[in-house]
């Protein structure tokens, strides 16, 4: 046991001599993947936050709404952009640290994987929070609920302490009407909604055409043109057999 522990430490010396020469002569890959890894998800964080405060697509472009400059898309853009960015430096960072990680799940003395409560905590919470977002639980549904608040309501009404950046006032002209075929609707729903939503589940919903533009409206990034279309065709949808 001592020979082994002598040869673990002689190696793990080597290893930090190494590396210090490394940092002092050369590029050293396992700093550049911490610091990335750390840098690209500081950037991310705050455009995530600001994606998830921002108005929905329909109102950002009435208002002309930008963020130190930037408007909605390219904070969606920068947030997308970062987020595989971060994926691809962490996932460096776990190569490059992959024995220090497995350290974690190892039995040192009998060379097998075992289960800590670290371990155990960390998978409850993970399939806990993916089963909420599934199944529309708390916590899943009250941020979804605070996101739908900030794209609608916080920016488009103004009462309430709204802003008031999406309101239309009396001049504004009534939404047209479609004059689009069901093909066209549905590539529009495919589009715009189909991400979030299923047909069926928004035309049991719908209690009629205005309703569900007005829903459109506040909730998605298609145009009033594109809301008529979506909106007739989810009522062909409730109203077939």
């Amino acid at each position: 046991m001592g020979g082994r522990y002598a040869r673990v430490h002689c190696a793990a010396v080597m290893h930090t001599r190494h590396e210090s020469h490394t940092a002092r002569h050369g590029f050293v890959l396992r700093r550049f993947a911490s610091f990335l890894a750390a840098l690209t998800f500081a950037v991310m964080l705050v455009s995530g936050v600001v994606v998830f405060l921002a108005p929905s697509g329909r109102i950002a472009r009435t208002a002309d709404w930008t963020l130190l400059g930037q408007g909605r898309v390219a904070w969606v853009t920068m947030h997308a952009t970062f987020a595989v960015l971060f994926v691809v430096a962490a996932a460096v960072h776990l190569a490059l640290n992959w024995h220090a990680f497995t350290g974690y799940l190892t039995d040192r003395v009998h060379h097998r994987m075992r289960w800590t409560r670290e371990l155990a905590a960390s998978l409850a919470l993970t399939a806990l929070l993916v089963a909420s977002a599934v199944a529309d639980w708390p916590p899943a549904a009250q941020i979804k609920d605070a996101n739908d608040f900030f794209r609608r309501t916080f920016w488009a009404d103004g009462t309430d302490g709204g802003r008031g950046l999406g309101r239309r006032d009396d001049t504004t002209p009534p939404l047209p009407t479609s004059e689009a075929t069901p093909d066209q609707g549905r590539a529009l729903f495919a589009e715009h909604c189909g991400r979030c939503h299923t047909a069926a589940a928004l035309a049991d919903a719908r209690t009629d055409d205005d309703a569900m533009r007005a829903f459109l409206g506040g909730h998605g990034d298609s145009d009033d043109a594109a809301d008529a279309a979506i909106a007739a065709w989810l009522s062909g949808q409730a109203e077939a057999p």
